[in-house]
């Protein structure tokens, strides 16, 4: 969504979970998910466009903060753990954005 779109991406990280989802897998800075930051404030991933409040709370997420360096540590490793599985996933990527966002 940056390359095509010109959109922030940023990382959810975890503050506080609602009881029932506390023993949600996160990594030690908290972090569970990543979108990208439309002008209005809102987030948009894979499910759509909606405010960060309702993203996060798909995850049993409360309470949280973005953090765009954790965003980019996320996918740096994502790309040298699995270069080439990276690549397929984010050329997919790319082809569903075209795909559905023109």
């Amino acid at each position: 969504m940056r390359e095509l779109e010109g959109l922030q991406p940023t990382a959810l990280l975890a503050i506080r979970f609602a009881p029932m989802f506390e023993g949600t897998r996160r990594s030690d800075t908290g972090y569970f998910h990543s979108v990208v930051l439309h002008p209005d404030g809102s987030g948009e991933d894979s499910w759509g466009k909606a405010p960060l409040q309702d993203i996060a709370a798909r995850f049993g997420v409360i309470e949280f903060k973005t953090n765009d360096d954790e965003h980019r540590r996320v996918m740096n490793k994502l790309r040298t753990n699995t270069p080439e599985n990276f690549e397929k996933a984010l050329e997919h990527a790319r082809e569903i954005i075209r795909q559905y966002r023109q």
